[in-house]
């Protein structure tokens, strides 16, 4: 959970009591002032193959976990998902192995944990598509679910990366 210092004042004008943020961590969403509990950080080290003979590609990327949190043993949950809207040829993109339009969640170790994924994208061939560019996938905090659907209408400690898979014709 959230950690806070805080000093706490009186209002001049009512006599209420005010709250004022010194330092803390916090998390979904994370509030100015202090430390972002979640930092995914998304890597690969291929983010682009070319001339693919076969209809699906292979990718591994890497799910970081860079956030500060002291507890023994601790994992943070991540969610994995495609923008649909970087994928508008129709490749099929399994995340693990799994279709999900939600997203595949992963649990990482805290400070520095690391979970590799792959990534297969598959050629539409009822399409006639051959380039699938910049097809990007977001790590995100699992906040405000259901996550995918209300994506980029709320704040979220997140990653992204883009990948690109074009095949021979």
């Amino acid at each position: 959970g959230d950690y806070l210092s805080v000093n706490i004042k009186k209002d001049p004008v009512y006599g209420t009591p005010m709250f004022e943020t010194v330092a803390g961590g916090t998390q979904c969403p994370h509030e100015v002032g202090t430390i972002a509990l979640d930092r995914p950080v998304i890597t690969a080290n291929v983010q682009s193959l070319s001339n693919i003979k076969k209809d699906t590609a292979n990718f591994t990327v890497f799910l970081n976990n860079l956030s500060n949190d002291a507890t023994p043993n601790g994992k943070r949950p991540y969610i994995l998902f495609l923008n649909a809207a970087s994928n508008p040829a129709g490749a099929t993109v399994l995340i693990g192995g799994t279709a999900s339009p939600d997203g595949v969640t992963y649990s990482i170790p805290n400070n520095g944990g690391v979970q590799p994924v792959t990534i297969s994208v598959i050629r539409n061939t009822a399409g006639g598509v051959y380039n699938y560019d910049n097809l990007e996938l977001i790590m995100s905090d699992p906040c405000f679910p259901p996550l995918v659907q209300g994506f980029f209408s709320n704040p979220h400690e997140f990653s992204t990366l883009k990948l690109s898979a074009d095949f021979a014709s």
